[in-house]
């Protein structure tokens, strides 16, 4: 049911007016600030424990897509300092062990957002990039 959802969603988009499409991203680019920021403000009040920085792929993920690997590592950078930010300055208590492991996944999902987003959006410009080639054919 899910994947009927998002095939129709995305042929939805595939058909859509692309000026409104172009409107759309910038304004997803404009999020990515301020979502990592709300992120850290939870993970700071959250207690030690809870998975808070999982958040982070959000906007990693949305820098990566959108923009180059460039940007998309100095959001990733950011996500992952902010991350152990939070955890030196946040509330103690809690099990710091499970609190450190929670850090440690969050960064390496960090990164591996950071990474497939890269990955779809390099592969976004190489199908581009085939039909503009055989497009004539």
């Amino acid at each position: 049911m899910t994947s009927a959802l998002l095939a129709v969603a995305l042929l939805g988009l595939l058909y859509d007016d692309p000026q409104r499409l172009l409107k759309i991203i910038k304004r997803m680019r404009r999020t990515i600030l301020p979502l990592a920021m709300l992120v850290f403000v939870i993970d700071l009040f959250a207690p030690p424990g809870i998975a808070v920085p999982v958040l982070y792929v959000v906007p990693v993920f949305i820098a990566a897509l959108l923009w180059s690997l460039e940007w998309g590592a100095g959001v990733a950078l950011l996500a992952t300092l902010l991350t152990y930010g939070a955890y030196l300055y946040g509330p103690g208590g809690g099990d710091l062990s499970v609190a450190q492991i929670n850090r440690l996944l969050a960064a390496i999902l960090i990164w591996s957002a950071l990474l497939v987003g890269w990955i779809l959006s390099h592969l976004q410009s190489e199908i581009k990039e085939f039909y503009e080639r055989y497009k004539d054919r």
